[in-house]
């Protein structure tokens, strides 16, 4: 049973003092309207409407339900607001990258904040593996394994590091033509 749908119902039940008002308002049929009320009166264990073939009344149960009913659909309505189904990205996001890509990544950032006005980002260039709990790191680039198995580790690529120097350099250093690793 869906609670919160047989709360909206049965608030506009007593609202409109009706049970076919409701459904027309509600855009559901009367039987629908009263299989959702007597649902609703049997999961919460007490009647809260007197019915009659001619009038209906809230009982003394059904009036002090009303106060909570708003409460926990008003709760819902907010919830659904906060989670924001249109795709709105809104917030801040600590962002630790080695400095390499926290370059080439800052270039391409202004992008992401201009279609997302409320977001905000922070880079944080590391090359070492943060604390990213105790520093609130929300996502963190590492090279290499992941060690810490508490962590959410997703392999987004591959890399090669290049060890390169001007070639007086290298000659005056020895550096070989070719490193195995």
């Amino acid at each position: 049973m869906d609670i919160v749908g047989a709360l909206r119902t049965f608030l506009r039940v007593a609202e409109t003092g009706s049970f076919s008002a409701a459904a027309i308002d509600l855009k559901l049929t009367q039987p629908a309207v009263s299989r959702q009320i007597s649902a609703l009166e049997a999961h919460l264990g007490m009647r809260l409407l007197h019915r009659s073939t001619t009038a209906l009344a809230l009982t003394s149960e059904g009036e002090r339900t009303i106060p909570m009913a708003l409460r926990v659909v008003e709760a819902v309505e907010a919830l659904g607001e906060s989670t924001d189904p249109a795709g709105t990205v809104s917030g801040k996001v600590r962002l630790s990258l080695p400095a390499p890509l926290g370059l080439f990544m800052s270039e391409r950032i202004g992008a992401l904040l201009d279609r997302h006005p409320g977001l905000h980002v922070e880079l944080l260039f590391r090359e070492e593996p943060s604390d990213l709990v105790g520093e609130g790191i929300d996502i963190e680039v590492r090279l290499g394994p992941v060690s810490d198995p508490g962590l959410i580790g997703r392999r987004i690529g591959w890399t090669t590091a290049f060890l390169v120097a001007a070639p007086p350099i290298s000659k005056s250093a020895g550096f070989p033509e070719h490193w195995t690793i």
